[in-house]
């Protein structure tokens, strides 16, 4: 739970970036299924950066095109509405990542974590056969989004939950002894300031709880999926070796782990060893093209 404290700051603070108007009627659009695109176009040219940014991703390696996208009405068509919602987060994420003091943080680890993370997120919900695998990247890419608020705009505090770490403390217990809350709450405020679907931000807040540590009614079935996909997208993170922008190797309380993991693998045909193996290999696949149409902000795509 969000501490009055850190809520009544966080509310106080100017550099929270906010969606802006524009974008919020977009991205109210994208949540209806059936927009035809060409409507959705002339939604999105209203702004100019936008339409740039779109274009831009969808003349990128990844979509590997012939010829050149030259209007958002194709390129929504070419990149579907998950995309686009994943390129609106992006550019709110930027600004973010290139605030956040190098000194406190390794900024360039943490995006490739997220990133990671967000691939792992995908690949994940089509295993689970999570209809919305484009909101699955962006809950694995933001899921962590409040610990780079902390860095930013905790300072203090955060020096104080890394030497805690440093000595042994695991990161949740750090954070609620310094802050009387986590990162998970500080995120879910921001995915809730941002008027984010609520299987979002119930994902941001309870990755890190244990399924015993949650009120009956608190998640719904949808957010209980996605719950599980990101915890596990964590869990690969720290067993694939991109937990490396913290300060011990000890992963936290995860909702689920190698045992969910277990389960996924219960119906396949291989052996479980040889299951796993192959869906690493799906994971870093998916993270190396999330790579290239992600490059770490303030490079050529955003």
């Amino acid at each position: 739970m969000l501490d009055k404290y850190i809520e009544d700051k966080l509310e106080s603070l100017n550099d929270i970036p906010t969606l802006p108007a524009y974008l919020s009627r977009v991205m109210k659009a994208l949540d209806n299924t059936d927009i035809r695109a060409k409507k959705l176009a002339e939604l999105i040219e209203r702004d100019q950066t936008l339409t740039a940014k779109i274009l831009k991703a969808a003349n990128s390696p990844y979509y590997g095109q012939i010829k050149q996208v030259s209007t958002v009405e194709l390129a929504i068509i070419l990149m579907g509405l998950n995309t686009i919602k994943e390129i609106i987060i992006g550019m709110l994420l930027d600004k973010y990542f290139s605030k956040s003091p190098s000194y406190l943080f390794d900024v360039k680890a943490f995006w490739d974590y997220s990133i990671f993370c967000g691939a792992s997120s995908r690949v994940l919900a089509r295993k689970y056969k999570f209809k919305l695998a484009g909101e699955a990247f962006v809950a694995g890419l933001m899921h962590d989004l409040g610990i780079l608020i902390i860095v930013q705009s905790f300072s203090h505090e955060f020096s104080m939950i890394k030497e805690l770490t440093e000595n042994g403390m695991n990161l949740i217990y750090a954070e609620r002894k310094v802050l009387k809350c986590t990162h998970s709450d500080i995120g879910a405020w921001l995915g809730k300031h941002w008027s984010l679907p609520d299987q979002l931000c119930e994902a941001i807040q309870y990755h890190h709880s244990l399924p015993g540590e949650i009120e009956d009614g608190e998640l719904s079935s949808q957010g209980e999926i996605l719950t599980r996909i990101v915890a596990m997208s964590e869990w690969f993170a720290s067993d694939m070796g991109f937990y490396n922008w913290t300060f011990n190797s000890s992963t936290p309380p995860l909702f689920s782990g190698p045992s969910e993991i277990n389960k996924l693998a219960g119906d396949q045909i291989f052996e479980k060893r040889s299951w796993m193996a192959l869906l690493k290999r799906d994971i870093h696949k998916e993270y190396q093209k999330s790579m290239e149409f992600n490059p770490a902000p303030n490079t050529s795509l955003w």
